[in-house]
């Protein structure tokens, strides 16, 4: 099937769908809704156990507890540190300067490598050796 036919096979509305397809499209429908609650609960309740982590953390320090033991486990204090890079070019300048250049590396982010290669596709141009290329299959839906 040429390009053509194939993007007018996809512009067609069906306002009917019947059988198997009328029931994949309404499973499909369910699912989506489910995973959109799920989703939502999973946002909250993650919230939700963060205020209290940060509450507990609080009762903690100020009775002077590092760690309590309960039935329910050991329950401590910890600090979780993350490090970024607010001024690229004075952090890897000092980094370099203090025998930690080792700790650079060349990145090239997956999401814009993907952009990139979907543009060069879609112009019918070579893809760079060495990329490897994963086609998932999915079903865009429009809410009306």
């Amino acid at each position: 099937m040429s390009g053509e036919n194939l993007a007018e096979l996809f512009n067609q509305e069906t306002s009917s769908p019947d059988g198997e397809l009328k029931d994949s499209l309404a499973q499909l429908v369910l699912l989506k809704a489910e995973e959109k609650k799920l989703g939502d609960e999973l946002d909250s309740t993650k919230a939700a156990r963060e205020a209290e982590e940060a509450r507990l953390y609080a009762l903690m320090e100020s009775a002077g507890f590092q760690r309590v033991t309960t039935d329910a486990g050991t329950f401590y204090r910890k600090d979780d540190l993350y490090a970024s890079e607010e001024d690229k070019v004075k952090v890897r300048a000092w980094l370099r300067e203090h025998d930690h250049g080792d700790l650079i590396t060349e990145i090239v982010n997956v999401r814009t490598l993907s952009a990139f290669v979907k543009e060069l596709r879609e112009h019918g141009k070579e893809v760079p050796p060495g990329v490897a290329i994963t086609l998932k299959k999915r079903i865009g839906v429009r809410a009306k």
